[in-house]
């Protein structure tokens, strides 16, 4: 379950790395089996942490049913975030094709050109763009104190909108100064007092901003979430 949980959270940092996974949202697929039955509820309440976290939104997931599972997920249907498409390998293949997916995405055992081996490939690619060093192995780098207001701190003066000039990541780290001291701030100073460097590179507060349609606040929001939630998941890593 841990390993599985670190290698979601690792491939959506990936897909956050395209710029419209903020904007237009991202597009997945998942194969259903039977086996994956007892998952739906805790993968659901996973997805749904990592997408309130991470600096992507979510189009649509594909839930392919070659297996004719469909009947049987009745009873999960509340849980499922998107469309189920079953029958045939091909009429899986012809209804992906129909909602815009190419042949080089889709999946080899539905007709596509889609492999194992051309995925491994691009993920290598990929893991060169996210750093993936220990925080914990690195060397503790002072920085400035910055203040822990209380709960009542008054975030008002935080402009969500600004004319002329396009919101920088700078709007979003004012906001984290003055949020409260809550356990989420302190996985994200942590990080940033151990590895800024890395911190800045892996969760650049440009992206959260993008996701969040420039809203400062909000993106400050979903950046200590981001680390709170990636502390959880990897610990001191």
């Amino acid at each position: 379950e841990a390993s599985f949980q670190r290698a979601f959270f690792y491939i959506r940092s990936i897909v956050a790395l395209n710029p419209m996974s903020q904007t237009e949202g991202y597009v997945g697929l998942a194969k259903l089996c039977s086996g994956f039955l007892s998952f739906i509820p805790w993968l659901a309440r996973l997805g749904q942490m990592m997408e309130q976290a991470l600096p992507i939104t979510v189009n649509c997931v594909y839930h392919l049913d070659p297996n004719s599972f469909f009947n049987m997920l009745q009873m999960f249907r509340p849980f499922l975030p998107s469309n189920v498409v079953g029958g045939t390998p091909e009429q899986i293949r012809v209804k992906l094709e129909s909602v815009g997916f190419s042949m080089d995405c889709i999946p080899a055992e539905f007709g596509g050109a889609w492999t194992e081996a051309s995925f491994q490939q691009w993920f290598q690619g990929q893991c060169q763009l996210v750093p993936h060093q220990s925080l914990a192995d690195l060397p503790v780098v002072p920085v400035a104190q910055q203040s822990s207001p209380t709960a009542g701190t008054d975030t008002s003066s935080i402009s969500t909108t600004r004319t002329g000039e396009e919101l920088n990541e700078s709007d979003v780290l004012e906001a984290i100064e003055i949020m409260p001291a809550t356990i989420p701030k302190m996985s994200y100073l942590q990080a940033m007092e151990k590895c800024p460097r890395i911190a800045r590179k892996e969760a650049s507060p440009k992206l959260f901003l993008r996701c969040e349609a420039n809203d400062p606040k909000a993106a400050a929001r979903r950046l200590l979430k981001y680390w709170d939630l990636r502390r959880r998941i990897f610990g001191k890593k």
